[in-house]
């Protein structure tokens, strides 16, 4: 990859799991934080993603205890970034499939909602239960630029909740797809990716007056 975030790996373990619930009577399915929403990203988990990689859509524990770690550090040059990993069991293997995101924003409990730029993506198959490597899904290059005098890759990460209960995001974007079975043929795919994670599970403590940390969390279905 071109482009990294200096990222000061601070990964605190949270272990305390447990849910929340309201009365059947607050039950609204266009309300995002009742139990009943019926909308986008739609999930009573804390610890949740859906992925979608070329057409094929994977949701946690699919074949065993996926893990989401997420670690954010302030940058003097970009005011703070972040790189969140999904760790995805496999059911024959000990080894795991892994989604890596990172991007320009740095995702602590005041971060606005809204778009922020997204510095680069790659991700394993997560669809199927057999580990491998390839095909191998990378972020495609864009027209966003750096003012470092650099292009970032054409995608962006949207904040939908950053709230005192969770964080809410998505993605989406177009990768390049690398495929040692298919040598000499090009192609690009879509990836999406949604998450949430309880505020619970993170911790934060402020470095050069920002706040940094992370979260860590297994997920839920």
């Amino acid at each position: 990859m071109k482009q990294y975030i200096n990222i000061s790996w601070l990964i605190l373990l949270v272990l305390a799991l447990g849910s929340c619930s309201k009365d059947k009577e607050d039950c609204d399915p266009d309300d995002e934080e009742s139990p009943c929403y019926a909308g986008l990203g739609a999930s009573k988990g804390e610890c949740w993603y859906s992925l979608a990689i070329d057409g094929a859509t994977t949701l946690p524990n699919t074949f065993g205890q996926d893990k989401m770690i997420l670690v954010l550090s302030a940058n003097p040059e970009n005011g703070g970034g972040f790189v969140f990993d999904i760790s995805q069991a496999k059911a024959n293997s000990s080894n795991n499939a892994l989604f890596t995101l990172a991007g320009y924003a740095l995702l602590n409990s005041k971060l606005p909602k809204g778009s922020y730029p997204g510095v680069v993506f790659q991700t394993m198959p997560f669809s199927t239960p057999e580990f491998t490597a390839f095909p191998l899904y990378t972020h495609t290059e864009g027209g966003y630029m750096h003012p470092g005098g650099y292009k970032l890759p054409n995608f962006t990460v949207d904040v939908l909740e950053n709230s005192a209960q969770r964080l809410w995001l998505k993605m989406s974007g177009m990768a390049f797809v690398v495929d040692v079975d298919s040598p000499g043929v090009e192609r690009t795919a879509e990836v999406e990716l949604e998450m949430k994670m309880g505020r619970k599970h993170f911790t934060e403590i402020v470095q050069n007056g920002e706040l940094v940390g992370g979260a860590t969390c297994d997920c839920q279905k």
